[in-house]
């Protein structure tokens, strides 16, 4: 249930944006295989794990594609905070994934995967 309520973002989620710079004009969109996103030539979206960047849904990276379908506009505090709130999403259900995984291994990876392409997930 609570995956549920966590993917239709219907949870009290603590977020915090940590930004490197101030200037919300989205220009490019350049990940530095640590923990922050590069948005233009001073400001960094920093606290984005490796494996919340590669999180990818129908074949797209999911931060990736959201910033990048805001390029060439400056980012409101709203898409600020839903970004991190996706964030802290992704996050989360990789670390479910994990938990279920560990029950039953190759559960996501073999049997889910092959399910969510009949279904074109």
């Amino acid at each position: 249930m609570f995956s549920i309520l966590l993917h239709l973002m219907n949870v009290d989620l603590s977020i915090n944006p940590k930004l490197l710079g101030d200037d919300l004009t989205l220009e490019k969109v350049k990940y530095d295989d640590k923990d922050c996103v590069a948005i233009n030539k001073t400001t960094k979206l920093c606290g984005i794990p490796p494996e919340v960047w590669e999180y990818t849904i129908g074949g797209y990276r999911v931060i990736e594609k959201y910033l990048k379908g805001r390029k060439g506009r400056k980012l409101s505090l709203d898409e600020l905070e839903h970004i991190y709130r996706v964030i802290e999403i992704l996050r989360r259900t990789i670390e479910l994934i994990k938990e279920l995984e560990a029950i039953e291994p190759g559960l996501y990876s073999a049997k889910y995967y092959k399910i969510s392409n009949v279904l074109g997930g």
